[in-house]
C-alpha cells in the first residue's frame, strides 16, 4: 500500500466562547484515501476521517462493529492530516504529530485471541507517553511504520520476519506494542509497509528494505536490518504490496521487484525478480498505489493504469482477467489521488468525487451492494457526506432556525441571530426562579414561555403576553397555548374543545401554519378532531372495521396521517398507518405489531408527511427487521434503510428526525444520523457525534455563490450550523 503523506490541516477552529455566535466559512473536500481488506477510508480537508465497508473488527472506528455501506465519521478524531489502512486495521496521523489506530486489537497475553477495537487509540512510547513528531505513516499486514520529523523511522507490531528493522526476529505470537527505532536509517523522507517487509526512501533518492526477502527460488528469508536496494536512484515515491515493491523515479518511470505470480511486476511475465526492473509502457507517472497483488499508477494527464491480479475486477478494465502489463482503467479521468485496498481500488477526482472498483464483499465500494465492480463507480454520498461549510458556531444550544434567523440560548439569555447582518439581539433573560422552558421562532418574531407565562416578541419588544399559559407549539404566526390556539399578531384565540395537552402533548395534536389544529382526546380516543381557522370543528370517527383507537395525527394540507390500533377476532392488536385524503378516502400505508409504549412515543419518530411525501417506519415480520420507507406524492414506495435482521419488533432502532417538502429525510440509526435525498435515492450527509441533528428545507447562498441546505447540529457544549452543498 502507498504510504500516507501528511496533508495540510483544514480544520475550522472555534475562536472560544467570548461571543455567543462565531461566523465561519470554507469548503470541505476529500483530500486523500486509504483502503484495507474490506473497508475504505477518506480524509476530509476539515481534518475528519470517514469510513465505510466491513466493520467486524471495528476497522471503521465509529465505536461499533456494525458494517456501513455508506460513509460514517470515525469517532472523536479531529485535525487529521494523514491516513493509512491494511487488512482490518486503520491508522490516522494528526496535525500534532500523534498517531492513532483502530481495528483488530492484539491482546497482551500470547494465548488470547485478537478482539475488535472500534475506537481510535493513541500510540504510546515505552514510557507510556504520546508517540509524536510523526510526519508520515504506513500500515503493513500486521506491522506499522512511522516517519518522524528528524528523518528517523519507527516501527511496531509483529516482527516474525524482521519487518520492524530493530535487528531482531520475534516469534509470530509476540507483538511489539510500542514503536522502536529502525536501525541504521536517517534522512528518510518516505516509508511504505508491505506484507512482511518494509521500505524507506532517503533524501538522496536511494531505497532501503528490511523484513522478508525472497531469493531467486522465492524462499522467505528474514532480514532484520535495512539494506539498500540495488539498481535504484533518483527515487521520489514508494509503494509496497503483499510480496512485491514499486518505486517511482524523478523521470516519471516505474520500477518493480519481488513476487510476480499474478503479474504484479507488470513486465509481461510471471517471473520473480530480486532486482528492480523498469515497467514498459508507463511514462509521466506521478503517483503509485499497491494492493495485495495489483497495482495502480496515476499519470500526469489524470488517467489511471493498472496491472496484476484481477480476480475481483480490481484493475477496472471491465473484466477479471490477470494483466501482465499496465492497462488503462476504464472511464476515469481528471484523477488527482488514488489508493488500493487489499483487492479493491479507489480514486479521487478533481471535482472531489471518489470512485471505487474491485472486491466489494464488505461494502467497501460504498454503493450499497455486495457485488464486485469491474469498472469504477462513484462512492455514493461521500463527496457531500460531510457538511460542506460550517456557517456559524454558537456557544449555547440552537432552539430554532430558518433561512435567515437563528434562535439560541446562551448565558441564561435568549438570543436572536440575523445571519444576513450578523446582528445579535437579546430577546429575553431567564429569571433565577423561573427559567425559560420553551422558545420558538414565529413567522416574524419569537414566542417563548417560562411555564407560567407565554410572551410574543417582535422587533426588539414584547408585543403580547398570556399569563398562566404554557407554549406547546408554534407554526407560522399561530401558537398552541394550553387548550387554545392563538394568533400571535392579533391576539385572537379560539378554544380547542376538551383538549388537554399537558399529558402526551406530542402525540395528541398537530398545528399547521394557517392555524388549523388536528388532535385526539384521552376521553374519546376513537375520534380525530380538526379545528379550522374560522372556528369550524370537524370530527372523524372510526372508519374501518376492527378499529379501536386513533392517535398521532399529522396534517399535510387537507390530508391526515395517523395511527390506528385494530383488534382482530382473537383480540390481537395491530398498529396501522392510515392516510385520509381530502376526499375522505382512507389508505393503509403500513401495518405492524402494536406495543402499548407506542402511545407514549412522539409519532414524528415513526412517520411524517410533507407536501405529499410520507416517510414511515415499518416492520418486516418475515425478515425480522425494521425498515424505513418513503412514499412519493405519486404513491410509489421506496426503501430508504433496512436495519439488520433478527431484531425484535419491540426494538425500534430507526427514528425519523425530519421530512422536507422535497422528500429529503433525516433519520437516525444507532449512533449515526443520516440525511437521505429521496429524489436522488442516496445519502447526502451523515453525522456521528454526541448530540442531536435538526434539518430545515431552507436553502441559503454562501459567500462563493453556492447554494446550501441548512443543518443544525446540537452539541453538549454548543451548537453548529452547517450548510450542505446541493
Amino acid at each position: 500500500m502507498a504510504a500516507a503523506s501528511s496533508e495540510s490541516e483544514g480544520t475550522v477552529r472555534a475562536q472560544g466562547n467570548v461571543e455567543p455566535a462565531i461566523q465561519a466559512t470554507g469548503e470541505t473536500r476529500t483530500v486523500s484515501l486509504a483502503g484495507g481488506c474490506l473497508h475504505s477510508l477518506a480524509l476530509r480537508s476539515d481534518g475528519t476521517v470517514w469510513s465505510w465497508g466491513d466493520n467486524d473488527w471495528g476497522e471503521l472506528g465509529d465505536g461499533t462493529t456494525t458494517s456501513h455501506a455508506a460513509p460514517v465519521p470515525v469517532k472523536s478524531l479531529k485535525g487529521v492530516r494523514g491516513i493509512a489502512a491494511r487488512d482490518c486495521n486503520s491508522m490516522a496521523l494528526l496535525g500534532d504529530g500523534t498517531v492513532w489506530t483502530w481495528g483488530v486489537t492484539i491482546p497482551s497475553a500470547s494465548d488470547a485471541y485478537p478482539y475488535p477495537g472500534p475506537n481510535p487509540i493513541q500510540v504510546k512510547n515505552d514510557s507510556g507517553l504520546a508517540f509524536d513528531s510523526v510526519i508520515a505513516i504506513s500500515a503493513g499486514r500486521e506491522h506499522y511504520l512511522a516517519l518522524k520529523s528528524d528523518g528517523t523511522v519507527w516501527a511496531w507490531g509483529r516482527n516474525d520476519s524482521g519487518q520492524l528493522g530493530d535487528g531482531t526476529v520475534s516469534d509470530f505470537y509476540y507483538y511489539h506494542y510500542t514503536p522502536s527505532q529502525v536501525k541504521g536509517l536517517d534522512s528518510v523522507v518516505a516509508v511504505a509497509a508491505g506484507g512482511l517487509f518494509s521500505l524507506a526512501l532517503k533524501s538522496d533518492g536511494t531505497v532501503w528494505e528490511w523484513g522478508s526477502s525472497y531469493d531467486d527460488d522465492e524462499n522467505l528469508a528474514p532480514r532484520p536490518t535495512p539494506v539498500q536496494v540495488k539498481g535504484l536512484d533518483n527515487v521520489i515515491g514508494l509503494a509496497a504490496g503483499l510480496r512485491h515493491s514499486l518505486a517511482l523515479t524523478s523521470d516519471g518511470s516505474v520500477w518493480a521487484w519481488g513476487g510476480n505470480d499474478q503479474g504484479q511486476l507488470g513486465d509481461g511475465t510471471t517471473t520473480f525478480r530480486s532486482v528492480p526492473a523498469q515497467l514498459p509502457g508507463l511514462a509521466n507517472v506521478v503517483s503509485l498505489a499497491t494492493g495485495n497483488d495489483h497495482n495502480l499508477a496515476l499519470e500526469g494527464d489524470g488517467t489511471v493504469w493498472a496491472w496484476g491480479d484481477n480476480r475481483s475486477g480490481q484493475l477496472g478494465d471491465g473484466g477479471t482477467s490477470q494483466r501482465l502489463n499496465p492497462i488503462q482503467v476504464q472511464g476515469l479521468d481528471s484523477v488527482t489521488a488514488l489508493t488500493a485496498g487489499d483487492n479493491h481500488s479507489l480514486a479521487l477526482k478533481r471535482d472531489g468525487t471518489v470512485w471505487a472498483w474491485g472486491d466489494n464483499q464488505g461494502g467497501q465500494l460504498g454503493g450499497g451492494s455486495a457485488a464486485d465492480r469491474f469498472i469504477p463507480v462513484e462512492v455514493q454520498g461521500l463527496d457531500r457526506q460531510s457538511p460542506e461549510t460550517l456557517l456559524d458556531r454558537f456557544a449555547g444550544p440552537i432552539l430554532d432556525f430558518d433561512a435567515t434567523r437563528v434562535l439560541f440560548y446562551y448565558g441564561k439569555l435568549l438570543w436572536l441571530y440575523d445571519r444576513a447582518t450578523h446582528a445579535q439581539i437579546k430577546v429575553a433573560a431567564a429569571e433565577s426562579i423561573r427559567p425559560l422552558t420553551r422558545a420558538e421562532l414565529s413567522a416574524d418574531g419569537v414566542v417563548y414561555t417560562d411555564g407560567r407565562k407565554t410572551s410574543y416578541w417582535k422587533d426588539g419588544a414584547v408585543r403580547r403576553s398570556w399569563e398562566g399559559t404554557y407554549l406547546f407549539d408554534a407554526n407560522g404566526n399561530f401558537a398552541v397555548l394550553d387548550n387554545s390556539v392563538v394568533d400571535l399578531t392579533t391576539g385572537a384565540s379560539r378554544s380547542l374543545p376538551n383538549a388537554d395537552f399537558y399529558r402526551d402533548m406530542h402525540i395528541r395534536f398537530d398545528l399547521s401554519p394557517d392555524g388549523t389544529v388536528a388532535y385526539t382526546l384521552n376521553t374519546h380516543p376513537s375520534e380525530i378532531h380538526v379545528s379550522l381557522p374560522d372556528g369550524t370543528m370537524k370530527t372523524i370517527g372510526l372508519t374501518s372495521p376492527g378499529d379501536y383507537t386513533y392517535f398521532g395525527v399529522l396534517m399535510d394540507g387537507a390530508d391526515l396521517l395517523y395511527s390506528a390500533v385494530t383488534q382482530d377476532n382473537a383480540g390481537q392488536a395491530k398498529r396501522s398507518l392510515r392516510l385520509r385524503g381530502a376526499d375522505g378516502r382512507v389508505t393503509t400505508i403500513a401495518a405492524y405489531p402494536f406495543d402499548n409504549f407506542d402511545y407514549a412515543e412522539d409519532p414524528r419518530q415513526s412517520y411524517r408527511i410533507e407536501n405529499g411525501w410520507i416517510a414511515y417506519r415499518t416492520y418486516d415480520e418475515n425478515a425480522g427487521r425494521w425498515r424505513l420507507d418513503v412514499r412519493t406524492p405519486e404513491g410509489i414506495t421506496k426503501q430508504v434503510y433496512a436495519a439488520p435482521k433478527g431484531a425484535s419488533w419491540k426494538d425500534k432502532p430507526i427514528a425519523i428526525k425530519q421530512l422536507a417538502p422535497d422528500g429529503t429525510i433525516v433519520y437516525a440509526y444507532q449512533n449515526t444520523t443520516y440525511v437521505f435525498a429521496s429524489q436522488e435515492g442516496k445519502i447526502v450527509a451523515a453525522f456521528n457525534e454526541s448530540g442531536e441533528l435538526d434539518y430545515r428545507e431552507h436553502i441559503v447562498t454562501g459567500q462563493e455563490g453556492r447554494e446550501y441546505r441548512l443543518l443544525a447540529w446540537y452539541l453538549h457544549d454548543g451548537s453548529l450550523l452547517y450548510g450542505v452543498r446541493l
